[in-house]
């Protein structure tokens, strides 16, 4: 595995190495260790969601609150356009962006810290 730092440094690029030949492939999806490593921080894993969603769908814009949540967003089907913005006023990062795309075929990982509250996609404001 390839973790990349982004210009939000808490935000981690996850690029699997993968291995395979005519019958198919083999990847490590996640490994405890490496990602901490990686992350530098403990995390406990307990929650593994799974949104299947259509094309164009837009969804809301996700912040840091009181109960943080990372996230750890790949893709089974399809790709995704994923952006991680810091609105944490303190750090060197505040107002920074993360572009990545997340496909089923680039097989890549984003490792979002610790964001749990919502604007809605069709927020005015």
């Amino acid at each position: 595995m390839h973790f990349s730092k982004l210009a939000i440094p808490d935000v981690i690029l996850i690029e699997p190495k993968v291995s395979g030949d005519n019958r198919g492939f083999f990847f490590e999806r996640f490994n405890q260790r490496r990602f901490e490593e990686a992350i530098r921080k403990t995390v406990n894993i307990v929650l593994d969601n799974y949104s299947p969603s259509i094309k164009g769908i837009l969804y809301g814009f996700h912040y840091q609150t009181q109960q943080p949540q990372g996230k750890l967003v790949r893709m089974v089907y399809g790709q995704a356009f994923d952006v991680a913005e810091n609105l944490r006023i303190s750090p060197p990062s505040f107002i920074q962006r993360v572009k990545e795309i997340i496909s089923a075929e680039n097989i890549r990982q984003l490792w979002v810290p610790k964001h749990e509250s919502c604007i809605a996609w069709n927020d005015p404001d």
